[in-house]
């Protein structure tokens, strides 16, 4: 399995988009938890 140096950049934006949204929506702000949510769905469909 071949690691490929230019998804790693995605990759660490997606997971931090990912735990944003959690805290967000752990703390009640569904708003901002959608926005993080529709963000790291916006990266994962540009690099894939």
């Amino acid at each position: 399995m071949n690691f490929d140096k230019r998804l790693l950049f995605p990759g660490i934006l997606f997971l931090g988009n990912i735990a944003s949204a959690i805290v967000c929506f752990a703390g009640g702000d569904w708003k901002r938890g959608l926005y993080w949510t529709a963000s790291s769905i916006c990266i994962a469909s540009v690099s894939a």
